[in-house]
């Protein structure tokens, strides 16, 4: 009795999805048109889309694994900056090959994952905690590999560098966050134990058409960051409501 009904819960969630994003593309699609700013739906904007999309959806991905679990990984946008630091200076700096610095970034990756797993399954930590720790060693760890790559150029090269590793890292860490919100959007509660990787994906679509379609329109970074805030808002909102009514229907 309650695994068909939890089915149609699972069902609403997945036609919810579709909706709003029927509604993304209706709304921006009629704007941008009245606008005069170009052209939402169309084939080309499609593939901007879904190459936007590539980055945030292998955090999706290890955001949505991690968050059914019951754990939430803070530090994966620092370790995805400082891999992507370590195959530009191993290959640029060090002159290893390309292939050889992106399996040495890959293993750096995998450590930092012990390394967490090992802090929150031994030791106790609370994940958020933990992985937030473990996100500014990686954060520092790029900064160090940026400055030892810049020192011989002195302030000049400081300054460049600095310039270089900010818009990177701020870029990262706010996919990372995306990736979260996508998880979440898509249905995987954030209290872990139920969604799946179908249901992020369209979480993912959702949140990238939305910011293209903000792009499209113009509008200031400032009030992208606002909306973004409150569409992470919304999705944690939903799940609420979600897992509420997905524990009355086990009650039952």
């Amino acid at each position: 009795m309650g695994i068909p009904k939890l089915k149609t819960v699972l069902n609403a969630k997945n036609t919810a999805l579709l909706v709003l994003l029927a509604a993304i593309i209706i709304f921006f699609s009629i704007a941008a048109r009245v606008a005069g700013l170009g052209t939402f739906f169309s084939v080309s904007n499609t593939k901007t889309i879904l190459n936007s999309m590539v980055i945030v959806a292998f955090l999706t991905i290890g955001a949505g694994c991690l968050i059914i679990s019951g754990n939430l990984d803070l530090s994966a946008g620092y370790v995805g900056t400082l891999c992507g630091v370590m195959v530009a200076y191993f290959s640029s700096n060090v002159g290893m090959p390309w292939a050889l610095s992106l399996i040495c970034a890959v293993i750096a990756g995998m450590v930092f994952g012990l390394f967490n797993a090992f802090l929150v399954n031994e030791l106790n930590l609370q994940a958020f905690i933990a992985t937030l720790a473990t996100g500014y060693i990686a954060e520092g760890i790029s900064y160090i590999l940026f400055m030892n790559s810049s020192g011989l150029a002195a302030l000049s090269g400081i300054l460049l560098s600095a310039r270089m590793h900010s818009g990177t890292i701020q870029g990262i860490k706010f996919s990372n966050f995306s990736g979260v919100t996508a998880a979440i959007l898509g249905g995987i509660s954030f209290g872990g134990g139920s969604g799946g990787m179908g249901g992020a994906f369209m979480g993912l679509l959702i949140i990238n058409s939305f910011n293209n379609g903000m792009s499209i329109m113009q509008i200031p970074s400032y009030y992208q960051s606002i909306a973004s805030g409150l569409l992470l808002i919304l999705a944690l909102t939903l799940d609420f409501f979600a897992s509420a009514r997905e524990r009355r229907i086990k009650e039952t």
